[in-house]
């Protein structure tokens, strides 16, 4: 890759677009040698957000639009009977289904930690063909499943007529931030499992929210499932992106391209902390527990972790013994033992190495220490080894079962390593079920999620641009492509490691920062 000064035509017409502050033109070269010219171009930023207010809900209502084309069209494929089927669930590392014995047990964990909590009158907010509902509806009084597709309403509906069990079922096609008709308080619980990624906006998801919470009586929860952690977002593309390429691929080329991936994240991907301080504009909401996904060691539990929000519940349990976990401390089967002979009722573990996410952290960091001559074979040889630091969430689950403890696991606060803490009760000691809640409100200038829209904005940005350059130029003087970016360090500095910012992504070498 060469990066060259642009004081040609191709400038002289990016730069007359009012959309385009900076222009910077990259001479690549395919693997097999091909020579080939990229555009990249940075928006104005009081231009760009002058064009996400006007163009919001007609983007917004577009994106819904292809959303629902996408199900619809995923849920055709399901099964002849039209029984509840895993369709259209893909590994990022491989692209290929990820294996149905992992995705039952993802199923049944989800199923377990919902019906833990008893809930007989659930309302699930994108429910799809009935993965869940197949599974909840049979123990509540009333089930109410919506959904955006007509395809899985039509689905779901023809199955659920079949069976006995799910007669009480009412499914309604709708989007998700329509709650028309569902009376006040009138639900134990609202679930939205697998579908926040989805959604437009975190404004989007905080209405759907503070109308979720409205329905909910007192003393009731709101489920949030499978939400993408935006603080392991740079880990997360980092490993996909090594896994995927091609190995005479360079380590700059590569680099370049996991910080292109972290900008151009079309999905709403969370903070956690969003959820942690939703109390302040939804009242109802007192109390918010970021819980780990239990189940095989792959993508869906180390990136992805679930949400119970309290409703109207005051009474979050806070443990009495807290103990922040240190590198070398005693094994966790000596210090959970230290616990129980102390009898202690309650105890809550913070800040614990996640052993899951520490082969791809450590993958990622020896990939941006790596020289960027280096090729990816050559990077995959140094880090072939996988780390096992850590502790594997699953050990506190399954040594807590042996000691006869409730349990709780969930992502400690602030943390972009996937560090977790743990609370637990002894169940003979006559203590309620433990509670991850914190009355702490994390106060951060880190952004809460990443911007579907604003990535959408960029993308059709880029797509104007390069179909207003095939019109002015001949075709040999083209780029082949027009990327739009939120700062050129992303090609020009690809050695610098990608960081989330208020502003978007940044990226740091060693101690200093350079803000995007």
């Amino acid at each position: 890759m060469t990066l060259r000064s642009v004081d040609n035509e191709i400038e002289r017409l990016l730069l007359a677009h009012p959309d385009v502050m900076d222009v910077a033109l990259v001479d690549e070269k395919g693997f097999g040698g091909h020579q080939f010219t990229v555009a990249y171009v940075v928006p104005d930023p009081e231009r760009r957000k002058a064009a996400k207010s006007r163009v919001f809900a007609a983007d917004r209502d577009r994106r819904i639009v292809q959303w629902r084309k996408t199900f619809d069209q995923t849920y055709r494929r399901g099964s002849d009977n039209n029984a509840p089927a895993f369709t259209g669930w893909t590994s990022n590392f491989t692209n290929k289904p990820i294996p149905e014995t992992e995705m039952r047990e993802w199923l049944d964990c989800t199923v377990k930690r919902i019906t833990g909590l008893a809930p007989p009158r659930i309302l699930e907010v994108g429910c799809g063909v009935g993965l869940l509902t197949e599974r909840l509806a049979p123990n509540c009084l009333a089930y109410c499943g919506t959904d955006l597709s007509s395809v899985a309403i039509s689905r779901l509906r023809e199955f659920a007529e079949t069976r006995a069990e799910l007669r009480h079922v009412t499914l309604l096609e709708r989007e998700a931030i329509d709650f028309g008709g569902v009376a006040q308080h009138s639900v134990d619980m609202v679930v939205l499992n697998s579908v926040v990624q989805y959604f437009p906006s975190i404004d989007y998801l905080q209405n759907v929210l503070r109308q979720a919470a409205e329905t909910v009586a007192s003393g009731g929860h709101i489920f949030v499932g499978d939400v993408r952690d935006l603080g392991l977002l740079p880990i997360f593309h980092g490993a996909v992106e090594l896994a995927k390429a091609p190995p005479e691929a360079s380590g700059r080329w590569l680099k370049r391209k996991i910080s292109l991936a972290i900008e151009q994240e079309r999905e709403l991907v969370i903070d956690p902390n969003f959820f942690r301080g939703l109390s302040r504009s939804i009242p109802r909401i007192t109390g918010a527990e970021i819980l780990l996904k239990r189940g095989s060691n792959n993508e869906l539990t180390r990136y992805r972790y679930d949400v119970l929000l309290h409703v109207d519940d005051p009474t979050a349990q806070i443990s009495r013994q807290v103990t922040d976990w240190q590198a070398g401390e005693a094994a966790l089967e000596e210090l959970l033992a230290r616990f129980r002979e102390q009898q202690l009722a309650e105890v809550r573990l913070l800040n614990m190495p996640n052993r899951r996410v520490a082969a791809d952290l450590a993958t990622v960091r020896s990939l941006w220490r790596a020289d960027d001559r280096q090729l990816v074979r050559d990077i995959r040889e140094q880090v072939v080894e996988l780390v096992n630091a850590g502790i594997d969430p699953e050990a506190c689950w399954q040594l807590a079962e042996t000691l006869d403890y409730d349990v709780r696991v969930g992502g400690s606060p602030n943390s972009v390593e996937g560090r977790f803490d743990v609370a637990l009760a002894d169940r003979k000691r006559g203590v309620e079920r433990p509670s991850l809640q914190d009355p702490t409100v994390i106060q951060s200038d880190a952004p809460v999620a990443t911007d579907p829209m604003g990535a959408a904005y960029m993308q059709q940005l880029g797509l104007e641009l390069g179909n207003l350059l095939r019109v002015q130029l001949p075709e040999s003087q083209s780029p082949a492509a027009v990327i739009a970016l939120n700062s050129l360090l992303s090609i020009q500095a690809p050695g610098l490691a990608p960081r989330m910012t208020p502003d978007g992504v940044a990226w740091a070498d060693g101690g200093q920062t350079v803000e995007g």
